[in-house]
């Protein structure tokens, strides 16, 4: 089994997506074969997703964990103004 690493970088969090090759094969003359994708949080933070997919879909599911990454550190990291900061903002405060 071969293991491949792709780190990135968000908003100061540091993401490690790791893609381990052929975690599980059909025992049968061309058989499916499964990949195990893990993306998780390096700085602390408890952000972990792990996903077993068929080749085909490689490409597809590694932008997927890398963009649920980016939501989650989205929301983590989102403060809603106060209503006194919107009043200003209204009012041509920056």
């Amino acid at each position: 089994m071969s293991k491949l690493n792709k780190e990135f970088e968000y908003k100061g969090y540091k993401f490690n997506t790791s893609v381990e090759l052929n975690t599980r094969a059909e025992r049968k003359i061309n058989g499916k074969v499964w990949h195990t994708i893990i993306t998780n949080c390096m700085d602390g933070n408890n952000y972990y997703q792990k996903e077993e997919i068929e080749t085909f879909q490689i490409e597809e599911v590694v932008e997927k964990h890398k963009q649920n990454a980016i939501d989650y550190i989205d929301k983590l990291t989102f403060k809603e103004k106060s209503f006194e900061e919107m009043l200003l903002s209204s009012l041509g405060f920056q």
